[in-house]
């Protein structure tokens, strides 16, 4: 039995004992159905010797009734929506049966009502049908109803509503929204709904996420990494650089002793030819050192040649010093430079008696040296020549002048604008103007100006020419053909 909302059934129990729930299935549009809801409804049936018995005469006749008259009611149905109907229906029946639906009326007014007449106590009425409108739309309007469901939804069981308490109810409580940008009622608003409309309270600040510092940290290391990376490349480099100039001087150091022992001493070219030392060995070499007006606080030294060059032999029973080390290459860089101006002294000798190579040779190293040479130098040399020229492009006289174009031009009324003939530069003529061009449509240009020349255009000059010009008057055949524009004289004035 259902309550009186209709949507909450009472609790049935069936012959077992056992709660039924049939009644959620069985009402609705399954009312009228039959709906198997028991589990026993799936196994099949045992029939008793009373339900498979055959049916009695009277049985027979009562179906066999019953579905005549089901039958009967189809059929009924269906000739029924073939029939007409409307307007044009009711109006033949009605035309057809109006003196039948004729009816009189006799009636007797009172006499208090409204037109009432004494001479007619009594009057009759004849009632007749109403004439219809063949032509009338039908006044009923056809609607179709929205079918039914199918079937009823699928039952969904609920459990009686419980009452909340005082924290459940304050747990499931959500806020109202407040807006920070609209109040249109004018309502003032407490800080805390604010705060909890705006979800404040739910943010967790003090977590702060730990790959920022793994970040920080792994930064820092690469680029701590990366910076011993470069300086450990730098230094190799720097030694690789040191290795390379040191060998470079060892042999350049080597080619110069040996070149001059071989200057002093021609004989000993096989001691020259030793092999150098090796690039790590000390720079100071292991041969005689030249040096110039030094002083030798260590050794014996001996004069040699008449440059008056000394070779300081080192004490082999002592190991030398640094002092000693750079005083010897102090005077090995005196002696190499000491030589370098006696070559020059000697180019400019030779020079001097006329010798080509060695002025070439002169000239080329002084152009090197002076190109070599920045600004300041050669400034300070006096020898530098600058590229721009004083005068310039324009002309001189038009500095320094107080009058301008506007004073001592010329007079107002002068006219020398083509004071020179047209054809008087040089390489403009009458044939360079008058001559056709060869161009690829032409036959032959040399006949074309030949025709020209011979006064074959007759077509295109005037009758008479302009008197006073060469050749005016009578253009007849004594008048030359013209090879060159009409030029006109200023005449003399009356």
């Amino acid at each position: 039995v259902a309550s009186k909302s209709g949507q909450v059934l009472n609790v049935e129990i069936d012959a077992s004992g056992e709660v039924s729930y049939d009644a959620v299935v069985t009402g609705g549009t399954n009312a009228d159905r039959k709906v198997y809801t028991k589990r026993s409804d799936l196994r099949g049936s045992e029939p008793s010797p009373e339900d498979v018995a055959l049916p009695t005469e009277e049985e027979e006749r009562k179906a066999a009734e019953r579905t005549a008259a089901a039958l009967g009611a189809i059929v009924e149905a269906k000739v029924a929506l073939d029939k007409p109907t409307g307007s044009a229906v009711v109006q033949a029946a009605t035309s057809k049966n109006r003196e039948e639906k004729t009816q009189f009326i006799q009636y007797t007014p009172r006499e208090d009502a409204p037109g009432y007449n004494p001479a007619a106590k009594q009057r009759v009425i004849q009632m007749v049908p109403a004439q219809i409108d063949p032509m009338q739309p039908p006044k009923h309007k056809h609607k179709k109803a929205p079918r039914g469901p199918a079937e009823d939804p699928v039952p969904v069981l609920h459990a009686p509503p419980e009452k909340l308490t005082k924290e459940e109810r304050d747990k499931w409580n959500v806020p109202a929204c407040v807006s920070n940008w609209k109040n249109t009622r004018g309502y003032t608003i407490p800080l805390d709904k604010r705060l909890a409309a705006d979800g404040r309270g739910l943010r967790d600040t003090q977590t702060v996420n730990p790959n920022f510092a793994t970040l920080s940290e792994s930064l820092y290391v690469a680029e701590r990494q990366a910076r011993e990376e470069v300086r450990m490349r730098a230094t190799v480099q720097k030694r690789l650089v040191e290795a390379e100039r040191d060998r470079r001087e060892a042999e350049l150091r080597e080619l110069a002793n040996r070149a001059r022992m071989e200057r002093a001493n021609p004989g000993m070219g096989a001691a020259a030819a030793a092999p150098p030392p090796p690039a790590s060995s000390a720079p100071a070499p292991s041969g005689d050192t030249i040096g110039e007006g030094g002083n030798a606080p260590y050794g014996d030294r001996r004069s040699d040649g008449p440059g008056g060059r000394s070779d300081i032999v080192p004490d082999e029973d002592r190991p030398e010093t640094e002092d000693e080390i750079a005083a010897r290459q102090r005077d090995r860089l005196r002696a190499e430079r000491r030589r370098e101006r006696e070559r020059e002294l000697r180019l400019e000798n030779m020079k001097s008696k006329g010798g080509n190579a060695a002025d070439d040779e002169l000239a080329a190293k002084r152009r090197r040296l002076e190109s070599e040479r920045d600004v300041g130098e050669k400034i300070a040399l006096g020898t530098l020549t600058g590229t721009g020229t004083a005068g310039g492009d324009a002309d001189a006289r038009l500095y320094n002048q107080s009058a301008g174009m506007d004073s001592g031009f010329g007079p107002d009324d002068a006219y020398n604008t083509y004071s020179e003939p047209m054809f008087g530069r040089q390489g403009v003529s009458g044939s360079s103007i008058y001559r056709p061009t060869r161009g690829e449509a032409a036959m032959d240009g040399d006949a074309q100006y030949d025709k020209l020349v011979q006064g074959a255009t007759s077509k295109f000059q005037a009758d008479k020419g302009f008197a006073g010009a060469e050749g005016g008057g009578d253009m007849g055949a004594s008048a030359g053909p013209r090879t060159a524009p009409v030029q006109f004289e200023r005449g003399g004035t009356k």
